[in-house]
């Protein structure tokens, strides 16, 4: 529902590529956020060894759940950014009323919105 209001975009009844990515993306905070859950929480010093060395798995979990999360920032606000620029909207207004600065800033404010329909 939350989607469908803030980016017009239908949800799928099963399925949906937006909310799957977002019920990864929280999977993936709720498992890192656990106390001990990784070798490194009891050993720090492991955060500085490579990422494909045994043991450091954690790394390439937290590796892939920084990309799900930017992926559900992202993909929803850039499918109405190219919504709008192919019925020409974006030239007109959305490039007038922000800057540079805030254009940025609008998928960091819109992800939010993901992370609370996937709930």
């Amino acid at each position: 529902m939350i989607l469908s209001v803030a980016y017009g975009i239908p949800i799928k009844e099963s399925d949906d590529p937006y909310i799957t990515i977002a019920e990864i993306a929280l999977n993936g905070f709720a498992e890192a956020g656990i106390p001990g859950t990784f070798l490194v929480d009891y050993l720090p010093f492991l955060k500085y060894v490579p990422s494909w060395m045994p043991g450091a798995s954690f790394k390439r979990k937290a590796a892939y759940w920084a990309k799900v999360s930017e992926d559900m920032r992202e993909k929803p606000f850039l499918h109405v950014k190219d919504q709008l620029v192919r019925i020409g909207f974006m030239r007109s207004n959305i490039n007038v009323h922000f800057s540079p600065g805030e254009r940025n800033c609008v998928p960091f404010s819109c992800g939010n919105t993901n992370r609370k329909a996937a709930r």
